[in-house]
């Protein structure tokens, strides 16, 4: 292995990731025990996207909606452990996509990071209340909105819930 070869091989050991974070890894104390030393950046906005249970959270294209989460920094080693968590690549894939930064600063701050999107989502399913207790929980230390958390909530209830935008659309 020649010079560059080492150095960019340390480089990819090193990489740090953006991940866009919506179910469960919202709760805080979830990500300190799965990923220790992880550092959280803020809350965050999936544009183009809906937020569906199908028994675990995932994400769907769909455009006008958004989907509201968290942004993590993480290392390698971070990613491996989500990797595991979120039965990569059996149960979720993982996907580069455009999320928005919410902050004060720079309401306009779009930035790539990773998400994970399940491989056979084609099914709807109510998740366990202690599942979706994580995901409210973790909406709440991110003061995510509440009309977002009711969103979550009736969508846990009723999966196979069409929205307003989607039942416009469909006239």
């Amino acid at each position: 292995m020649n010079e560059k070869q080492k150095s960019d091989n340390g480089n990819q050991k090193n990489k740090l990731t953006l991940y866009f974070a919506y179910g469960a890894n919202l709760n805080l104390d979830g990500m300190a025990y799965r990923c220790p030393g992880f550092k959280p950046i803020g809350p965050a906005l999936l544009p183009n996207y809906r937020f569906a249970f199908k028994g675990v959270a995932d994400v769907e294209p769909a455009l006008g909606e958004s989907v509201y989460g968290a942004i993590y920094l993480l290392t390698p080693a971070h990613m491996q452990a989500l990797d595991r968590f979120e039965g990569f690549p059996n149960l979720y894939i993982k996907k580069q996509a455009v999320v928005r930064v919410l902050d004060n600063i720079n309401p306009k701050h779009f930035t790539m990071a990773t998400i994970y999107i399940m491989r056979n989502g084609d099914r709807c399913a109510e998740p366990s209340w202690q599942y979706l207790d994580i995901i409210l929980n973790g909406c709440r230390q991110w003061n995510l909105p509440e009309d977002y958390q009711d969103e979550i909530q009736r969508r846990a209830y009723h999966p196979h819930l069409i929205t307003k935008k989607e039942l416009f659309s469909l006239t």
